[in-house]
């Protein structure tokens, strides 16, 4: 979170930018709140660089180590002791080497040869003193199990599953360009999230007519507080801390949009637009598109409005008992206990037992045509229903890869989660 100064400057930067006229559309709207955002930020919070990244071991890496080495190492893991002194003496190390390279001399290889045993014996002591407390837990019976720990991390970490860039093709035949790989994975997403079931034609019901208020900025804080920060942002690139920031300015805005939406009942076209990340299970090959899952990352200010929905729409109807998860004061880990009992009941009597687990896979194969059937059947009013069609009307995602994005998806089945 931001401190108290420059939350209190980025909203006299953004100021009334986003206020825009009262017969102002809802797409011009967000474009204008979006860009004063946007300009506003990176005047007041610039532009990250994006995190360091390091390809080698380094936890061994000490002050003695960079004293011997001549230097040039990238890496931000443990640099806490980087300081003048390193720096200057690092970059005398460098000089020596620089200076063998332009004279060749005999003497300056010498020297050079010199520095780098050096270095090799510095590091090989900052290893061991690092690594000698691991040698002394694994004597103890604790080690014993922390040793498949280790194992286990190793071969984690030798696989390079952050940026695999080649995939399988569903034949099993390897892919290596980048325009097949972006193909293979449009085409494996795209299957995904457009699975075709049986037609279902649910009853029809009437409409429910009925009056709903406006959102209120009370409503808008509560939903705030419920939002996470550190969250990867979407396609218009506003994070959630931004409207944290701007107190009850910001509260202000959202409530005249979210209200402009509501009267509508259209969103901005940019909320429909998702991203999604493909993040390896951790089981099979690297190199099979079905060992990964797609990670959606939606616009916050999207995801704050349908917080606030899903708040209404609680309230307007109850939730079956027989329902554990995404309830509040529940959890899956309710039912699991109970059937345990369940079974050591059984196995007590020595009586059989017969269960099912069913996955359903709720979110990704809900047919979006039974949302009408369910709501109505609720008696909820008919103009929850117009808001909720339209998240889902045109939207599509985006599927991030280590050879670049890819064209837009279409997805027609399933709900946000």
């Amino acid at each position: 979170m931001l401190d108290e100064n420059k939350s209190h400057t980025l909203a006299s930067a953004i100021g009334d930018k986003c206020n825009g006229a009262d017969g102002e559309p809802v797409q011009k709207h967000w474009h204008r709140i979006q860009a004063s955002i946007t300009e506003a930020a990176k005047a007041v919070l610039g532009m990250s660089k994006g995190r360091r990244k390091c390809d080698k071991e380094t936890w061994w890496w000490d002050d003695k180590v960079q004293r011997e080495t001549r230097g040039g190492r990238k890496c931000d893991k443990e640099t806490w002791w980087w300081d003048d002194t390193v720096q200057r003496e690092t970059r005398v190390k460098k000089a020596l080497f620089l200076k063998w390279q332009a004279s060749n001399s005999p003497e300056d290889r010498d020297a050079y040869r010199l520095a780098k045993r050096a270095t090799k014996r510095a590091v090989a002591r900052a290893r061991r003193n690092h690594l000698q407390p691991l040698y002394d837990k694994l004597e103890t019976s604790e080690g014993q199990k922390l040793i498949y720990k280790l194992a286990r991390s190793r071969i984690k970490a030798a696989q390079d599953i952050s940026k695999c860039h080649c995939v399988k093709d569903p034949d099993g035949n390897l892919l290596s360009e980048d325009l097949a790989v972006k193909e293979r994975w449009r085409s494996y997403f795209h299957v995904l999230l457009n699975k075709q079931y049986r037609e279902v034609q649910p009853p029809d019901l009437p409409p429910n007519q009925g009056l709903v208020p406006p959102i209120t900025p009370d409503e808008v804080q509560l939903a705030l507080r419920r939002m996470k920060n550190r969250k990867a942002v979407g396609a218009d690139g506003v994070p959630i801390e931004v409207w944290k920031a701007m107190g009850p300015h910001g509260v202000g805005i959202l409530t005249n949009l979210f209200n402009r939406v509501w009267d509508t009942g259209r969103i901005p076209s940019q909320w429909r637009r998702s991203v999604i990340t493909p993040v390896f299970k951790g089981k099979g090959s690297v190199q099979e598109c079905g060992n990964y899952r797609g990670i959606k990352v939606m616009s916050h200010t999207m995801k704050l409005f349908e917080r606030i929905v899903d708040s209404r729409l609680r309230q307007e109807c109850t939730v079956s008992e027989c329902q554990y998860g995404f309830r509040p004061g529940h959890g899956t880990m309710d039912p699991v206990f109970a059937l345990r009992i369940v079974m050591e009941k059984y196995r007590t009597k020595n009586t059989p037992l017969h269960f099912l687990f069913l996955d359903m896979q709720a979110f990704d194969c809900v047919p979006r045509m039974m949302i009408p059937w369910a709501l109505r059947s609720k008696g909820v009013p008919e103009v929850y229903f117009d808001i909720i069609r339209d998240m889902y009307r045109d939207s599509d995602s985006v599927v991030r890869t280590a050879v670049g994005d890819i064209i837009p998806c279409p997805v027609t089945v399933g709900v946000h989660q």
